[in-house]
């Protein structure tokens, strides 16, 4: 980092942003919670194996979470604590919808 940058959320939460997008328009449940969880392993720049290892976790809950097929509250803690960690602005990211709803937040501006 440059002296006198300052550090800026703005280029993570719109990568998340843009990756919920790809889920939901493959049709996943929760796209949010997928990106999050795809931002989580990215941030520690880890293979799935890996970061299942990692986390204490099996590789089906490592691409159930990532798919979006798991909703954020019931992301596994090991990967649900670690969201903070990203450094996003969360304020700035929509809600995962209802189950079969699409997320209007999330279409193409």
């Amino acid at each position: 980092m440059t002296i006198g940058a300052r550090s800026s959320t703005a280029g993570p939460t719109r990568l998340v942003r843009q990756m919920a997008r790809l889920l939901a328009t493959e049709g996943a449940a929760y796209p949010m919670a997928g990106a999050l969880s795809s931002a989580v392993r990215g941030r520690q720049n880890l293979s799935r194996c890996r970061c299942a290892e990692e986390l204490g976790l099996t590789l089906e809950q490592i691409a159930a979470a990532e798919s979006g097929r798991t909703p954020l509250h019931q992301l596994p803690e090991q990967i649900a604590e670690r969201i903070p960690w990203l450094g996003l602005d969360l304020t700035a990211l929509p809600a995962d919808p209802p189950p079969g709803e699409f997320l209007p937040a999330l279409r193409e501006h």
